[in-house]
C-alpha cells in the first residue's frame, strides 16, 4: 500500500507529472528531471523538491530513476492498473475473522474502497485544482502541466521555469505544511 501511495505523492510532487512519463525518466541532472512528455511531446523541465528526492531515493531504479520498470518489465500499462486498483483502497484494510480454504478460522484481510474514484491522474489534476486555489497564473499551470501552446504568441515567448518552480513549491508547502 505504501509504494503507491507514494507514487501518488511522487507524481503528485512533480507537477501531477503523468504515470508513463513517471515511468520513464531517466535521470535527475542539476537537481531537476528533464522529459518530453508522451502525449504532447512538450519538453518539460522540473525541479525535484527534497520531499519528491525522498521518495525517488526508497524507489530508484536501475536503467530508471525509479524501479517500476524494474519490477514491471512487461510496461507500465500493467504497473499501472495495479496502482489505480489499489489507490481506490488507500487505508481500507480491515480484519475479519473467517474460515480459511483450509477450513480453520483466520483472522484475514479484507480490502474495502475507500476512494472509489481516485487514480493516478487525480495526482495531476489536484496539483492543477490547488494551484489554481492559490492564484498561480493559469499559463504557469499549463506550462507545469505541459499543455501545449495557447497561441501563436506563445511559439515567440521562451517561458520562465523558475516560475513553474516557484509555483511547485507554493502547492507543496501549502499541502504539507499549511503555508501559502
Amino acid at each position: 500500500e505504501k509504494q503507491y501511495r507514494d507514487m501518488w505523492v511522487l507524481m503528485f510532487m512533480l507537477c501531477g507529472i503523468s504515470p508513463i512519463d513517471l515511468c520513464h525518466l531517466k535521470e535527475i541532472r542539476h537537481g531537476r528531471v528533464a522529459y518530453r512528455r508522451s502525449k504532447t511531446d512538450q519538453p518539460l523541465d522540473v525541479r525535484v523538491e527534497p520531499e519528491a528526492l525522498e521518495i525517488i531515493n526508497r524507489y530508484h531504479g536501475t536503467d530508471h530513476l525509479i524501479d517500476v520498470l524494474d519490477r514491471w518489465p512487461s510496461g507500465h500499462q500493467n504497473w499501472l492498473r495495479r496502482l489505480n486498483c489499489n489507490l481506490k483502497t488507500l487505508g481500507g484494510e480491515t480484519y475479519e475473522t473467517g474460515t480459511a480454504a483450509d477450513g480453520k478460522q483466520r483472522v484475514m484481510a479484507v480490502r474495502q474502497e475507500t476512494w472509489p474514484g481516485l487514480s493516478a491522474y487525480w495526482a495531476r489534476h489536484t496539483w492543477a485544482s490547488i494551484a489554481a486555489s492559490l492564484d498561480i497564473p493559469k499559463e504557469t499551470i499549463a506550462q507545469a502541466l505541459g499543455h501545449s501552446q495557447n497561441s501563436v504568441t506563445d511559439i515567440y515567448i521562451d517561458f520562465d521555469r523558475t516560475k513553474v518552480d516557484r509555483a511547485n513549491r507554493k502547492v507543496l508547502d501549502w499541502v504539507l505544511y499549511s503555508k501559502c
